[in-house]
C-alpha cells in the first residue's frame, strides 16, 4: 500500500506536466501574452507554494539553485520597469514570462529529484512530442480544423509547393525547429534499454522527420544537422555506425512520406498521403528496432538465412556502412523533394527571406548601439523599429532570439542569458553525458539565432524541461555511479545480450561498457 501511495504523486505530477506541455503547444505555442497569463499565474503560484513549503518544513521540498537562473533575466526586466522602457506593457509581459519560466524550472527541479519521477518525465516528453507531431499531420490531412495549421502561399519563396506544415504553432519555421528537436531525441532513444521507449522512438522517428520536411524550413533542417553532428562528435563512437545507418534510413523513408503528402495536397486530396506515412513509419520501425545494438543477439544464432542477415546487418551498422546508408538517404531525399516541377525552389534559390533578415539584424544592432548596457525593455523592436529602419519593410519580429534579448535587456541581460546556458553546459558535463542533452537542445538554440522561436513560450518550456530532465539526473546528494535508469540517452556502447556474450569469448576479458539510458 505504501508503494502505491508513493506512486500517486508521481502520476499526478506527470499528468500535470503533460497537460502544460500539450496545452502550451495547442495554444499557438503561447506566442500571445493573453494565452500565457493563466499559466503564468499557475506556475508562479505553484513555485511559490513549493518554496514556502521548503522553508516551513525543511527537507520536504528542495529547490535546486540551477533552477533559479531564469529569475535573473526576469530581474533585468523588472529593473527596466523603473527606468522608463520603450513599452511598459511589453516590459511587464516579459518580466512575467521570465518569472514563469523560472517557476517552471523550479517545479521541474523539485519533481525530477527522484528517479521514478524522471522515468515518468521521459514518458511525458514522448507523449507531448507525439501530440505535437500527430496534431500537425491531422491538420495536414484535413482531419481537424485548426487556424493556420497549414501555411498556404502561391509565392515560391514562401512555399515551394504552395503549402507548408505550420502545426499548432501556426509558423512553419518555429514548428520545424521543435519537431527537429523531437526527431533528434527519437534518434538518441533508439538504443534505450527500455524496450518501450526504444520501440516508441523507432515508431516516431520517421513521422517526426516527415513533419519537419513538410515545413520546408531550411533553417530547421540546418539546425537539425548541427545537432546531429554535435551528438556524433560528443558520444564515444562505439555505435556510431548504427546511428549513421538509422539516420540515413529514416531520412529516406521520411522523404518518401513527405513527397507523397505534398503530391496528395497538390491534387486536392491531402488525406491520401497518410498511407505512405503509415507504411514508411512501419517499415522504419521494424528495421530500426531489429538493427539496434540491444537486439544483436539474433545475429549470433545459426541458421541458413540468419547468417546472411547477420552479415548484412553487421555491414550496415559499421561506420562505413552507416555512412553509406546516410549518404543514400540524403540523396533519395534530395531527389524526391528538391527535384521536379515544384520542389527545389526553396533549396536552390529564392533566398529573399534570408536577405530580409540581414536588414533586420543590421537595424537591431543600430538599436543596440544606442542602448548598449540595459536595452530598452520588452517589445523594443516593435516599438522602435520605425525609428531605425534603413529601408521600408514590414517586420514585427527581429527574427533572432539573441538579438531580441540584446536590444531588450542590453549587455546585462545577454550576459546573464549566456551565463545561464554556460552554467547548464558545465553542470551537464560534470554530472551526465553532455551529448544526450546538448544535441536536441542545440537544435532549438541554433535555430533561435535566425528566427523568433523564443517569442513562443512553449519553446522555452520545452527547452527548460529537456535540460531539467538531465540536470536533475545526478543532482541528489550521495548518489554514486549512474544507474541505467538514470542516464540520459546517448550513442554509447550497450551491454550485449547474454547469448551474444557467450558467442564472443574474446570479449570476456574486456572491461564492461558504461550503463545505458532508460
Amino acid at each position: 500500500m505504501h508503494r502505491y501511495l508513493k506512486t500517486i504523486p508521481t502520476v499526478i505530477g506527470a499528468c500535470a506536466l503533460l497537460f502544460v506541455l500539450c496545452l502550451s503547444a495547442y495554444r499557438e505555442g503561447l506566442f500571445f501574452d493573453a494565452d500565457l497569463y493563466p499559466l503564468e499565474i499557475a506556475l508562479i503560484g505553484c513555485a511559490g507554494a513549493a518554496g514556502l513549503l521548503g522553508c516551513l518544513r525543511p527537507g520536504t521540498v528542495r529547490v535546486r539553485l540551477w533552477s533559479c537562473a531564469p529569475f535573473a533575466i526576469a530581474a533585468v526586466y523588472g529593473l527596466m520597469l523603473a527606468l522608463h522602457p520603450a513599452s511598459v506593457k511589453g516590459t511587464t509581459d516579459a518580466f512575467l514570462r521570465w518569472t514563469a519560466y523560472g517557476s517552471w524550472a523550479v517545479l521541474l527541479g523539485v519533481f525530477f529529484s527522484e528517479p521514478r519521477r524522471r522515468e515518468a518525465g521521459w514518458v511525458v516528453l514522448q507523449l507531448a512530442g507525439t501530440f505535437l507531431v500527430c496534431g500537425g499531420f491531422a491538420g495536414w490531412f484535413g482531419w481537424i480544423g485548426f487556424p493556420g495549421i497549414v501555411f498556404r502561399s502561391d509565392q515560391a519563396e514562401l512555399a515551394a509547393t504552395g503549402a507548408r506544415l505550420a502545426g499548432f504553432l501556426q509558423y512553419p519555421n518555429a514548428y520545424g525547429a521543435v519537431v527537429a528537436c523531437f526527431a533528434l531525441l527519437q534518434w538518441q532513444l533508439l538504443i534505450s534499454r527500455k524496450r518501450g521507449l526504444s520501440l516508441a522512438a523507432a515508431l516516431l522517428l520517421v513521422p517526426a522527420l516527415a513533419s519537419l520536411l513538410l515545413t520546408e524550413s531550411r533553417g530547421s533542417i540546418l539546425a537539425l544537422a548541427f545537432g546531429f553532428v554535435l551528438s556524433l562528435a560528443l558520444h564515444d563512437g562505439r555505435h556510431r555506425g548504427y546511428g549513421l545507418a538509422a539516420a540515413g534510413l529514416s531520412v529516406g523513408l521520411s522523404a518518401a512520406a513527405a513527397h507523397s503528402a505534398f503530391a496528395a495536397m497538390k491534387h486536392g486530396s491531402p488525406g491520401q498521403g497518410v498511407w505512405m506515412l503509415l507504411g514508411a513509419a512501419a517499415v522504419g520501425a521494424l528495421i530500426l528496432h531489429r538493427l539496434r545494438p540491444a537486439a544483436a543477439d539474433w545475429r549470433m544464432r545459426e541458421g541458413d538465412g540468419r547468417a546472411i542477415l547477420a552479415r548484412a546487418a553487421s555491414a550496415v551498422t559499421s561506420v562505413p556502412g552507416g555512412l553509406l546508408v546516410l549518404l543514400l538517404g540524403l540523396a533519395a531525399a534530395y531527389a524526391l523533394l528538391a527535384g521536379g516541377d515544384t520542389g527545389g525552389t526553396r533549396v536552390s534559390g529564392n533566398f529573399e527571406t534570408a536577405a530580409a533578415r540581414q536588414l533586420y539584424y543590421a537595424d537591431a544592432l543600430r538599436m543596440f548601439r544606442d542602448h548598449s548596457w540595459l536595452g530598452m525593455g520588452g517589445e523594443s523592436w516593435r516599438m522602435q523599429v520605425g525609428l531605425y529602419q534603413s529601408r521600408p519593410y514590414i517586420g514585427n519580429e527581429v527574427h533572432s532570439g539573441y538579438l531580441e534579448i540584446l536590444i531588450d535587456t542590453g549587455l546585462l541581460g545577454f550576459l546573464l542569458l549566456a551565463g545561464m546556458l554556460i552554467l547548464y553546459a558545465w553542470m551537464l558535463r560534470k554530472r551526465t553525458k553532455a551529448a544526450a542533452a546538448w544535441g536536441p537542445a542545440a537544435v532549438l538554440l541554433a535555430h533561435s539565432a535566425i528566427d523568433f522561436d523564443w517569442s513562443y513560450g512553449f519553446v522555452w518550456l520545452l527547452l527548460l524541461y529537456w535540460l531539467a530532465l538531465h540536470l536533475a539526473d545526478r543532482d541528489g546528494a550521495g548518489e554514486g555511479a549512474p544507474k541505467p535508469s538514470q542516464v540520459a540517452p546517448s550513442w554509447q556502447e550497450a551491454p550485449p545480450a547474454q547469448s551474444a556474450q557467450a558467442a564472443l569469448p574474446a570479449q570476456a576479458g574486456s572491461p564492461a561498457p558504461p550503463p545505458r539510458p532508460p
